[in-house]
């Protein structure tokens, strides 16, 4: 980009608006998108302030991610955020730990959800053996949140196999050895992460979304049930 910015200098004319455009069209965007996450559309900004601004945001495949957290949610730096590419999910804790020990000191955040914490939830035991400034920030909705969307969306509402008789986060965070916390309304994700950040070492931080509210389907699951009707027409 430097270079190409050395080759356009002096040859290009910017409309001077152009900037401030930008940026109101930006904010328009991102606050209609954030309308459409229901109870949760406050959470990129908190969780953003909350954080500290040179802090590794590490996701895992859940539909928080998919929606705000690929979308929405600021990243300030180009080596800042990781996430797998591919519809796996479960690879979000070890990357988080990997992430945090790359970072030396630097306090990372893996959000994850519930199912996909459920096949790494052991490496818990290995975030607290190295000492890993990590936040488990799991997305609690007892299920999997993305395949009910889907048969949502495709199935008309015949669901099979997406709840989940899943751990009590609490229970399990102290028989692993780390500090827990539990948000269970937006207003609790602010002050429930300052503690986080400022717990040395490896936590978790359970959110709630039972008590919190279902996060409404997300939109390219509709789009699944539009076309399906449509080509079964």
């Amino acid at each position: 980009m430097n270079a190409l910015a050395d080759r356009l200098a002096g040859k290009m004319s910017v409309d001077p608006g152009y900037a401030a455009e930008f940026q109101a069209m930006k904010a328009k965007a991102f606050a209609e998108f954030a309308e459409g996450c229901g109870p949760y559309a406050e959470f990129p900004a908190i969780l953003r302030k909350a954080l500290p601004r040179d802090a590794l945001w590490v996701r895992d495949i859940t539909i928080s991610n998919s929606s705000w957290g690929n979308r929405i949610f600021p990243v300030y730096g180009p080596r800042d955020a990781v996430h797998p590419v591919s519809a796996a999910i479960g690879p979000g804790l070890p990357m988080g730990i990997g992430a945090a020990m790359a970072g030396k000191g630097r306090k990372t955040i893996a959000m994850v959800g519930d199912g996909g914490f459920a096949l790494n939830q052991t490496e818990l035991w290995t975030a607290v053996q190295e000492r890993a400034e990590l936040i488990v920030m799991v997305m609690n909705d007892r299920g999997y949140g993305v395949i009910k969307h889907i048969q949502g969306a495709l199935q008309d509402g015949r669901f099979f196999y997406g709840d989940l008789i899943s751990s009590d986060l609490q229970k399990l965070a102290a028989v692993a050895g780390l500090p827990s916390f539990r948000v269970a309304s937006a207003g609790d994700l602010g002050p429930v992460i300052g503690k986080a950040v400022a717990t040395p070492g490896p936590c978790l931080v359970e959110v709630d979304m039972t008590a919190i509210g279902a996060f409404p389907p997300y939109a390219p699951y509709n789009r699944m049930g539009v076309w399906a009707k449509q080509a079964a027409e």
